[in-house]
């Protein structure tokens, strides 16, 4: 982190704007996660959150750092995705996003917001001037 974020510009007693130090403890002696330097959280005054997470973000039913649902306590499964189906850049394993554009902004039918697909033409197959890719003119126009 820069200086220019809070995070490593200190004050007389030794924390940043946040209210941590630079071991990133509160004044308190607990970090971010609610967890003090022997593991214990601030709030349950257990090894794990209120969530059944301990500090190295293993979980309490599991033994492991999934839920028994296979997800992580940030959310994502080993597959990178969360309960939705979307990874951390908000996609799907298509790469949609939950609105339905990839992310070059096409929808699953390859047309853009305005109807044209990557090579410029409309769900007809005709370009911005009525031709279809082999040079005809759509009917009834022009």
């Amino acid at each position: 982190m820069t200086n220019s974020d809070g995070w490593d510009e200190f004050d007389e007693d030794g924390y940043n704007r946040f209210g941590y130090d630079k071991n990133d403890l509160d004044k308190d002696g607990f970090d971010l996660s609610g967890f003090n330097k022997d593991g214990i959280h601030k709030e349950t005054g257990t090894e794990y959150d209120e969530e059944c997470w301990n500090k190295d973000r293993i979980n309490k039913d599991t033994g492991t750092k999934y839920d028994k649902d296979g997800f992580g306590k940030d959310g994502f499964g080993k597959d990178g995705y969360d309960k939705d189906g979307f990874d951390r850049h908000g996609r799907d394993k298509d790469g949609f996003s939950s609105d339905g554009w990839d992310r070059d902004g096409y929808d699953e039918d390859g047309y853009d917001e305005d109807g044209w697909d990557r090579d410029g033409y409309d769900k007809d197959g005709f370009d911005e001037d009525d031709y279809d890719e082999c040079g005809n003119l759509k009917p009834n126009s022009g």
